[in-house]
């Protein structure tokens, strides 16, 4: 007996008793996405954190008390490119001297760590189990394991759910979810909240499931779209009020407790069934006839329809329910493994199947993979849930305008697009690929009457790196009274050497009153060293400009617009798109395939010769 064609019209279709028990069964859904959306904040690990120094690891004559808190972590705690060292501490050789050059070596942690707050708790599951460095792998362990018990918990529920009913699958999933839940507040180790995690996700995939089965089975085709969007709409809604609530919590097991709440509310569900009644349609597919007649019975005077046996006594609902299923119907119960008889529903099974896998594997890459490209937590957070928000506006603009299945490929094309967009942006992590550094010694002889008064401050910061580079010599010679006379010499050679780095800051405040002749003698040395693509910097091909000569290289970063010159013995110009002029002192490049790079050099002399 057709339920859609038959049936549901006659208990009154889609009527006010029915929009009710959707209502209440949109509630699951949000307190599902507060649980499931929690664990963002629980293993979130802090923006930076570093060892607390050990003391036992010191010299002996070291007083933290004669140093600022920077300059004790810069003597206990090695850098890095990023700033203070995550895993590592300095063990000094025991000396009592200080001041003197003594020995170290790097160490792991030994007291554990410091942390900055985390993003609007001010403790979570990594921060207070310490699960950094060697013990990281717990936490994509966690994801992993509440991710298995979602699938477990979709696979076990569901059969369940075909067993015992709608209402039962859905009261025994969220009475175990809250038990649960308040289990995880009080877990205290790693191993613990992990089970507890992954049994929790069991639960929360069944109240999920059997609320989204009912509520569909209550819906006519027209209003099934509709009624599905409202549902992810209060997901999204408490994805938006999640934050606040961290913020307000201030520490994870609190937060887990307040997530926990609108799961033990539902729990009232089973003291008052009119809110969440058993499903008719899987009352009269399982056989279960005199449920089914209550069920509708009372779907049909809630509604508002009659129902009236001795009014029509031959065509009424249930004497045609009586005519077909009989009175002596056995209650037959299904599983899933029953469609391998139906070729069809199978096959679109399989194929709805691994679209939503491969759908959901993409927005669970792209959630986690957001934060790690953005270093405002909250910015990269509200940009998935609102993007979210309006693909589900999308949907229900376009799905009964154009199909199921155009808007399907439509949106599986575009996902797959931007994939691979994704993919290639990616591919390089970008910084400044380098920096001309000039050191300079000059040599002054200056005659000069001055009175003058000069306030100065000067902040110095010396490194020494060791490459090859360009060394220019310049002997100058100026001689100033009335006019400027000036005679330069360049000799330029390559070799390799010990380059110190001095940078320094001078702020000078001067009042002057002078009467000066000055005559100068300068003698310069400049050297200045290209660094081309150190470790960590920009190496796709792409975004460098390169032009070779026989003995010189010269390329340009277009993501830094920094400049590389550097010797390259043998180098043949392999970018045929570039179109070069050569006069005297002067090279202009200019790449066809990207009309806006234009690449000018100036040469100190013009026996480099024609351009390739």
């Amino acid at each position: 007996m057709d339920f859609e064609t038959k049936i549901y019209p006659q208990i009154g279709g889609y009527g006010r008793y029915n929009r009710m028990v959707t209502i209440f069964s949109w509630f699951p859904n949000f307190a599902v996405t507060l649980n499931l959306f929690c664990d963002v904040f629980y293993t979130l690990i802090p923006e930076s954190y570093h060892c607390k120094p050990d003391p036992s690891l010191l010299p002996s004559g070291f007083l933290p008390s004669n140093f600022s808190k920077q300059a004790y972590l810069n003597f206990t705690i090695p850098w890095e490119e990023d700033g203070l060292s995550h895993c590592e501490l300095y063990r000094y050789s025991n000396y009592s001297n200080v001041s003197a050059k003594i020995s170290r070596e790097k160490v792991p942690c030994t007291k554990g760590w410091e942390y900055a707050k985390p993003a609007g708790l001010d403790g979570n599951f990594v921060t207070e189990w310490n699960l950094v460095c060697g013990d990281y792998w717990k936490i994509p362990l966690q994801h992993i394991c509440f991710m298995l018990g979602w699938i477990l918990g979709y696979v076990l529920l569901g059969t369940i759910c075909d067993w015992l009913g709608r209402r039962r699958a859905l009261l025994m999933s969220v009475s175990l979810s809250g038990l649960l839940g308040v289990a995880v507040c009080v877990s205290n180790s790693p191993v613990a909240f992990l089970l507890l995690r992954l049994s929790q996700g069991a639960m929360l995939a069944g109240v999920f499931l059997s609320s989204h089965i009912a509520r569909l089975e209550l819906c006519d085709p027209p209003h099934r779209l509709m009624v599905s969007m409202v549902s992810v709409f209060f997901a999204v809604f408490a994805e938006l009020l999640l934050p606040g609530l961290a913020v307000l919590c201030s520490d994870w097991p609190v937060l887990q407790a307040v997530a926990t709440v609108p799961l033990l509310l539902l729990i009232s569900y089973w003291c008052c069934a009119s809110v969440f009644p058993e499903s008719p349609r899987w009352l009269l597919a399982t056989g279960q006839i005199p449920q089914a007649k209550r069920a509708l019975q009372t779907f049909c005077v809630r509604n508002g329809a009659c129902l009236n046996v001795e009014l029509f006594p031959a065509e009424t609902l249930l004497s045609e329910i009586d005519s077909v299923y009989g009175d002596e119907t056995e209650a037959k119960y299904h599983s899933v493994l029953e469609l391998r008889h139906s070729r069809i529903i199978w096959r679109n099974g399989l194929i709805l199947g691994l679209t939503l896998f491969i759908g959901t594997g993409i927005q669970y890459c792209f959630t986690r993979n957001l934060h790690s490209y953005s270093s405002h937590f909250y910015f990269s957070y509200f940009l998935r849930v609102l993007t979210g928000a309006l693909a589900c506006v999308f949907l229900c603009l376009t799905v009964d305008r154009f199909g199921r299945r155009g808007i399907l490929l439509l949106v599986a094309i575009g996902t797959g697009l931007s994939s691979l967009l994704l993919l290639a942006l990616t591919q390089c992590k970008c910084s400044l690929p380098g920096a001309l550094c000039t050191h300079s010694h000059t040599h002054s002889h200056t005659h000069t009457h001055t009175h003058s008064h000069t306030h100065s401050l000067t902040h110095s910061l010396t490194h020494s790196l060791t490459h090859s580079h360009t060394h220019t010599h310049t002997h100058t010679h100026t001689h100033s009274l009335t006019h400027s006379l000036t005679h330069s010499l360049s000799h330029t050679h390559t070799h390799t050497y010990t380059l110190k780095f001095t940078h320094t800051h001078t702020y000078i405040h001067t009042h002057t009153h002078t009467h000066t002749y000055i005559h100068t003698h300068t003698h310069t040395h400049t050297h200045t060293a290209a660094l081309c693509a150190p470790k960590g910097s920009c190496i796709l091909l792409r975004t460098w400009l390169c032009v070779c000569r026989a003995h010189l290289a010269v390329c340009v970063c277009r993501a830094h617009l920094a400049v590389c010159v550097q010797s390259a013995p043998g180098c043949v110009c392999a970018e045929r798109t570039w179109l070069c002029v050569c006069t005297e002192r002067t090279w202009l490049c200019v790449c066809t395939s990207h009309p806006f790079a234009i690449l000018a050099v100036l040469f100190s002399q013009s026996h480099l010769g024609p351009v390739v």
